[in-house]
Order: C-alpha cells, then sequence, then structure tokens
C-alpha cells in the first residue's frame, strides 16, 4: 500500500526516521552523562543512579540484591512479571 501524497509532504519518512534518531541520541547521551557522573575515579561502588528513565525502569531484583535500603517507590520493568 502507498503512502498518500499528502502525507508524503507533511512529513517525509526519512525525516521522521531523522528526527526520531536524534531524540534517541540525545536520550541516550543524557542517560551516559548520569552514569558518568556516579562513581569517582578509580571508584568500584555499586550506586543507584537517579534521574530520567533510571527512576522508573529498573530490574528491581537485581537492586535488590546489591542494595539493601533500596526505596518501595522503585518499580519493575513489567510488575510481578519481570
Amino acid at each position: 500500500m502507498a503512502i498518500p501524497m499528502v502525507l508524503e509532504i507533511v512529513f517525509p519518512p526519512s525525516l521522521v526516521l531523522i528526527a526520531a534518531s536524534v531524540l534517541r541520541i540525545c536520550g541516550n547521551f543524557y542517560h551516559h552523562c548520569i552514569l558518568s557522573k556516579l562513581r569517582t575515579k578509580g571508584g568500584k561502588e555499586y550506586k543507584i543512579p537517579k534521574g530520567g528513565l533510571f527512576e522508573g525502569y529498573v530490574t528491581r531484583k537485581w537492586y535488590m540484591s546489591k542494595f539493601e535500603d533500596l526505596p518501595k517507590e522503585v518499580k519493575a520493568v513489567i510488575p510481578y512479571v519481570f
């Protein structure tokens, strides 16, 4: 099925893909910055990242095994499943 000509003029598929890629790259860079600020130079300890998608989408089971003082409001990706 072909894309109607009007949609191609308003939202060219390549432009939509480029915008989505730029958004993804910016989000990735933001989360890398958060992670880079966690450890001091040469530090080896685990720390819980805060901010961005780290606030709600974490693997709760892993965090619970590493941190005894994990806040109760941290939820799993798929509650009761993963």
